[in-house]
């Protein structure tokens, strides 16, 4: 039998706001759980699906799912635009794996639909570049240790 505390807290949970954002990719994937090719609703093509770790610039934080179907290069090029690997788009082909841990910015924007409740989600991805001055509304990167504090 599985035993566990129930006097601790639950961990506070932050909401993530409209705005300027940095990510952390967890994971990336082309593949379902069973292997096969990741699709549009229609089925016409093929996609892939990041999982990313957001901080927003309020101290919001959590889980964030973003998918790049396969023919929307724009958003896959600015994706990697954001995490400073432009050149990873001249050949067409990205590989999943190499997504992992890499980090950027984005903006994030509330969006609803009715198949959807009310939600914050990536409008769009902001590309990083050497000579951006440091700002106290841009958040910082995201580290290992701000995983720990998205509440799952």
């Amino acid at each position: 039998m599985f035993k566990f505390d129930i006097s601790e807290d639950e961990p506070k949970q932050t909401k993530l706001k409209e705005g300027a954002a940095s990510f952390k990719v967890i994971d990336a994937n082309d593949t379902d759980d069973k292997g096969f090719q990741l699709k549009t609703r229609d089925g016409k093509n093929s996609m892939m699906r990041v999982v990313l770790g957001v901080k927003d610039s309020y101290g919001g934080s959590g889980i964030m799912y973003d998918y790049f179907p396969a023919n929307l290069g724009w958003k896959i090029r600015a994706f990697l635009k954001s995490v400073n690997r432009s050149t990873w788009a001249s050949n067409g082909q990205l590989s999943p794996s190499e997504l992992k841990n890499l980090q950027g910015l984005c903006i994030l924007k509330s969006d609803s639909s009715p198949d959807y409740p009310d939600r914050v989600k990536v409008g769009s991805y902001t590309e990083r570049t050497m000579s951006e001055p440091a700002n106290e509304t841009t958040p910082q990167d995201m580290h290992e240790d701000d995983l720990e504090d998205i509440p799952f």
